[in-house]
């Protein structure tokens, strides 16, 4: 089974751990993996056991989580989640990869999570914190989002 990873952070840390944990843990052979990430210290730790990785730079978040909520200069992130510069990398690994699952390592990549969907992948997400209820617009968004488009949600 192919799946391609989507990993929206850079930097070495407990999401980019625990995503290279699950992914050497799968049996030899159960599944081809690919991981896109923005280059960094997470891109380099997932080389050095060797997962193979795609350079994805601007993968757009739309966070509003119970500790980091959407207001005042965090707005900023609004901005960021309709970022447009990751698309065509993308779009390009989904289709010369072919994955069988598209993993997207975080509720926040809504954007990714409806592009996959419009290119008819079955999508997983790892819910990997808890939405904020405020502001209403902000999860009422991310709610519908997630719902929507999905194929599972999965939590830690």
């Amino acid at each position: 089974m192919k799946v391609l990873f989507l990993h929206s952070c850079p930097h070495k840390g407990g999401s980019q751990t625990s995503l290279r944990n699950l992914i050497t843990s799968f049996p030899s052979g159960a599944v081809e993996p690919l991981v896109c990430c923005p280059p960094g210290s997470a891109q380099k730790s997932f080389e050095s056991v060797g997962i193979p990785v795609n350079s994805v730079e601007g993968i757009p978040t739309f966070t509003n989580g119970r500790t980091v909520e959407m207001s005042g200069l965090k707005m900023w992130r609004l901005a960021r989640s309709f970022s447009r510069g990751y698309r065509k990398t993308f779009l390009e690994t989904l289709d010369s990869f072919n994955p069988d699952i598209v993993h997207l390592n975080d509720c926040n990549l809504l954007g990714p999570l409806k592009l996959a969907k419009a290119e008819g992948k079955k999508v997983v997400v790892h819910a990997r914190f808890t939405l904020s209820e405020s502001p209403r617009w902000a999860w009422s968004h991310q709610t519908k989002t997630l719902r929507g488009y999905a194929d599972k949600i999965i939590a830690i």
